[in-house]
């Protein structure tokens, strides 16, 4: 449910304290939304497209830190249904991870 700007909503995000409620910017407007509650344990597939998403969302962060990438993106935005250059990164990224072009690193917890 998009959420009307006022004094009181603008810029309002997060969870509402003890709701199942939260509330979450997207492109300049404010959503109400209700949280998404896991229903058990996580299955390995959930794990892997988690991992792939994490991964995906580093590698556009580092584009994005980037001029010279940054511009690159910009660039392949038209006649996309991307709005943002780090959608547009990500987008691309975590295709290339789900066909298996890129492989997430490998975490070692140190001791």
């Amino acid at each position: 449910m998009k959420v009307i700007d006022n004094l009181i909503t603008e810029g309002l995000s997060g969870k509402v304290e003890q709701s199942k409620y939260c509330f979450r910017r997207h492109y300049g407007s404010t959503f109400l939304t209700l949280k998404s509650i896991p229903s058990g344990e996580e299955t390995p597939q959930q794990r892997l497209v988690k991992s792939w998403f994490t991964e995906a969302q580093r590698l556009a962060n580092v584009d994005m830190g980037d001029t010279t990438k940054r511009l690159e993106w910009e660039q392949k935005l038209h006649k996309t249904k991307y709005k943002t250059p780090k959608g547009r990164a990500f987008a691309y990224y975590f295709k290339q991870l789900k066909a298996g072009v890129i492989s997430v690193p490998e975490i070692t917890e140190e001791p």
